[in-house]
């Protein structure tokens, strides 16, 4: 259990309640592609997330409950397209800095570079 727990901390961190994927890889790692689904984070949420060569292409949040998260922009850009019910929306978030998401219960959401 302690490798996998270790293995899951290398790929999503949840840090008072700041939601980071890929917080901890090797740089060998980030040559190729990675990623991982469903790993369930703060709060109840199952993250998923998917890394070429070493860049960040999206993250995917589903939650059995309302809430509101926040995750830290791991991407390249700051100008980030999030996904769900359907809809799309645009929003400015410096790379580093937080954003925050509502997502309602059995919602699913996608997190990319606009």
């Amino acid at each position: 259990m302690c490798a996998a727990d270790a293995l899951q901390e290398m790929l999503l961190k949840t840090d008072q309640g700041v939601i980071k994927v890929f917080p901890a890889i090797p740089e060998e790692w980030k040559k190729g592609d990675v990623s991982f689904n469903n790993f369930r984070g703060w709060n109840g949420i199952k993250v998923s997330a998917k890394m070429k060569s070493g860049k960040l292409i999206s993250i995917s949040l589903e939650t059995s409950k309302s809430a509101e998260y926040i995750i830290e922009n791991c991407f390249d850009k700051r100008v980030l397209t999030i996904g769900k019910s359907g809809q799309k929306t645009i929003i400015d978030c410096e790379i580093g800095e937080n954003l925050k998401i509502g997502i309602n219960r059995d919602e699913k959401c996608i997190i990319y570079e606009a």
